[in-house]
């Protein structure tokens, strides 16, 4: 079997990372096969695997959940076409050429879920939204800004992990 993520941002394809034969761990963390360091994306998020001819995924126990057609699963076969959100950042399925052609603008790219928030007994209120806009707006800070879409699918034998 011949599996592909597709990823979509903005209704418009940004690349494509095909997937190795067994296991493919999806994560923020070094030595994932495919990674996203960003805070939304746990550090071993999911995982893919092609098990008897058939591609599943399973969550990882992440902060934010795994979404396969905008439910949340815990595992689940996927077939092609299916629409993965991990961590805020949306993939196609391909499985064996399918689906050969994608409406990338049909997709609709949810927002990133916030990020985790780790509290102490000693500070458990949540931060005010009002400060937190104040900082970025003084780092000139972009939120639409990602260098998500300059992810290199690079699946070699270098033994470093793709970095998205």
């Amino acid at each position: 079997m011949q599996a592909a993520l597709v990823f979509v941002k903005d209704g418009k394809i940004e690349s494509e990372a095909a997937l190795k034969p067994g296991r493919t761990v999806v994560g923020r963390e070094e030595g994932c096969q495919i990674r996203i360091p960003v805070a939304s994306v746990s550090r071993k998020h999911c995982e893919l695997s092609d098990e008897s001819g058939l591609l599943k995924i399973r969550d990882l126990d992440s902060s934010n959940g795994t979404f396969v057609n905008n439910k949340k699963v815990g595992e689940a076969e996927l077939a092609p076409g299916d629409v993965l959100n991990i961590g805020g950042y949306t993939f196609v399925v391909k499985i064996n050429g399918q689906p050969a052609e994608i409406d990338a603008s049909a997709i609709k790219t949810p927002a990133p879920p916030p990020t985790p928030q780790k509290s102490t007994k000693a500070d458990a209120s949540p931060a005010k939204k009002e400060d937190a806009g104040s900082v970025l707006d003084d780092m000139d800070f972009d939120p639409d800004d990602s260098s998500i879409s300059d992810f290199d699918f690079d699946f070699g034998d270098d033994d470093e992990a793709p970095k998205l």
